[in-house]
């Protein structure tokens, strides 16, 4: 120990607070210790707990030193601040950062926006919505809420605050290209290698087990190798990978999904065709961006889907369980379209489709 017991003591209260010894030497020359007395208290110094005040207090300390010692005192606490401000600010940066890249709400997805399509970023539900006490809700269990006009589908996703809303026809878009640029969502690994995987098109309906993408809720797995790219079962594998990493569920299957857009002449729904064969204006509504007619046949081989145009003025996407063994067997799939004029706005029947909400992030 030094002969000054106050010089000790702050040399103990810095030691209890981390403070290493070469920041203690440094902030005590700065302000005029003497070196000798600094080495003589860094070595020797006890906690501050042990010197207690009392002792402290009943040795005469020089006016001299009782300014150092105030000195001292004023540098170190004003460090201290410094590096608590420091730590708050790094904090509230990282915060901002982790905003940035995860702009969405829980279960939503941040989806890149797409030029082309005109599109600019926004999220989207993960899942089908359910029905949570009458709230549109993105979550993975139960059965999608399905059997709703699309009237009702827009008041719905609405309902949810501000910028939230079906998703449009070209967001829809933004989202089948995105799937459609990813390797691992073909067959063979490749873009426009074998086929894109759809999803539940059998006739399970229901909800998704998240650790699972072959099942469905409730029901025994009928396709156990899904995930593996090789395997027939690929083709029912229920999520597709997005350019982010993230993964989206039954975009190609389990519900039809309606979206907010209205057939009109930039958006025609007068075709009826394999998705693989559209051109011009139809592919850009409905379509690929890429070419596949090589592999575009009758049996869907290339998982895309159809449109079929009947006159009508609403839309729906996506593919649905039930359809394989039926007349629709060769269209589902995640750009698959339907304008069948027996859908007007305000259509509920039990078959009549689910929805996706979609939050704006202008």
């Amino acid at each position: 120990m030094s002969n000054y017991p106050e010089l000790d003591k702050y040399v103990g209260d810095s030691r209890n607070n981390g403070m290493p010894d070469d920041q203690i030497r440094s902030e005590l020359l700065k302000i005029g210790w003497q070196e000798a007395d600094v080495e003589s208290a860094l070595p020797t110094s006890l906690p501050s707990e042990i010197i207690k005040e009392d002792v402290v207090s009943a040795i005469p300390v020089s006016a001299e030193n009782e300014t150092r010692l105030s000195q001292t005192l004023i540098s170190y606490k004003k460090g201290l601040l410094i590096g608590i401000v420091t730590l708050v600010g790094l904090a509230i940066i990282a915060s901002i950062g982790y905003f940035l890249a995860n702009p969405c709400p829980s279960n939503y997805l941040l989806i890149p926006g797409n030029e082309s399509l005109f599109t600019k970023d926004f999220c989207v539900a993960q899942y089908e919505m359910r029905n949570k006490n009458g709230i549109p809700v993105s979550e993975p269990h139960g059965m999608p809420w399905s059997a709703t006009s699309r009237n009702q589908s827009l008041s719905l996703c609405s309902s949810l605050g501000s910028g939230y809303h079906l998703i449009s026809n070209s967001e829809w878009q933004t989202i089948a290209r995105n799937i459609e640029s990813v390797p691992d969502n073909w067959s063979g690994r490749e873009i426009g290698k074998g086929f894109i995987n759809i999803g539940n098109f059998a006739s399970e309906f229901g909800g998704v087990v998240v650790d699972n993408a072959c099942a469905t809720e409730g029901f025994n797995i009928s396709h156990p190798h899904c995930l593996d790219n090789d395997s027939p079962d690929f083709v029912r594998k229920r999520f597709h990978v997005l350019s982010t990493g993230k993964i989206i569920w039954d975009i190609g299957g389990n519900a039809f999904e309606w979206v907010s857009t209205d057939v009109s002449p930039n958006v025609p729904g007068d075709a009826r065709a394999p998705i693989c064969r559209l051109q011009g204006i139809y592919k850009q509504n409905f379509g690929p961006s890429g070419s596949y007619q090589d592999s575009c046949g009758d049996k869907n081989t290339d998982g895309l889907g159809c449109l079929e145009g009947e006159g009508g003025t609403v839309i729906f996407r996506g593919g649905q369980s039930g359809m394989e063994n039926s007349a629709w067997q060769t269209c589902p799939g995640i750009f698959y379209t339907n304008t069948n004029a027996y859908w007007d706005a305000n259509t509920v029947n039990p078959a009549a489709p689910g929805l996706r909400c979609v939050l704006s992030l202008d």
